[in-house]
């Protein structure tokens, strides 16, 4: 593994999980790398008429103008950079911050590498975490890293850890997230809540990711494959 990075659209999103993704790079020995994604759906709700947000209390709110908005996203970003940098710092571990338009999941796509850890917080935030979810990876040296990352997160948050098998597939032998738009398996993890943090090995492949990411509340650790 050479770098944890962590994607958000928010400054919200980032702080939520920055101390996860900290203890994973320390412990792997990786670059922590901040992903700041301008996201281009929510920009062009300020020129949307119509359009409502939900506020992070829950009430459904007009969109901000345009103007407003980017200024709200260049403070997050900054703050973003803040954070990570402040965090890599204190734990002697290298970083960089990037901040890109466009969508959080292609950004990602694009950008990641095999063997990559990416934590991406997907649902409501600020929500304790409950448990540390693996979903059943094969038992081969490739999935040996993603296995001790699960370990590492749920002694860092003190919760428990649980293996979850895929749908028909014996929990010994199932590859991860070969695809993220089955819907066996993406209905199983829309059952996960917002406590919970799932690691999973998972495809190169961005329509996947934005599928997964579409169905699920939960946080996501996902290791990059060949």
């Amino acid at each position: 593994m050479t770098r944890v990075i962590l994607g958000a659209t928010s400054f919200a999103e980032a702080e939520a999980s920055l101390a996860l993704a900290t203890a994973l790079a320390v412990d792997a020995g990786a670059e922590l790398l901040g992903l700041m994604i301008d996201d281009a759906e929510v920009l062009a709700l300020s020129s949307a008429h119509g359009a409502q947000i939900i506020a992070p209390g829950g009430q459904s709110v007009a969109p901000p103008p345009a103007a407003d908005m980017r200024a709200a996203l260049a403070r997050d970003a900054a703050r973003f950079q803040h954070g990570l940098q402040q965090a890599a710092t204190r734990a002697a571990l290298g970083w960089r911050f990037a901040r890109l338009g466009g969508s959080l999941a292609g950004a990602l796509a694009d950008l990641a590498e095999p063997g990559d850890l990416l934590v991406v917080a997907a649902g409501p935030l600020r929500s304790p975490i409950r448990d540390i979810v693996l979903l059943s990876a094969p038992q081969t040296p490739a999935a040996a890293p993603l296995r001790r990352a699960a370990d590492v997160a749920a002694s860092h948050a003190a919760r428990p850890l649980r293996v979850l098998a895929q749908p028909d597939t014996p929990p010994d032998t199932a590859p991860g997230l070969a695809s993220g738009t089955d819907p066996a398996l993406l209905a199983v993890l829309g059952r996960l809540g917002p406590g919970s943090v799932l690691f999973t090995q998972m495809a190169p492949d961005g329509a996947a990711l934005v599928a997964l990411l579409r169905a699920t509340r939960c946080t996501h650790v996902l290791c990059w494959t060949a």
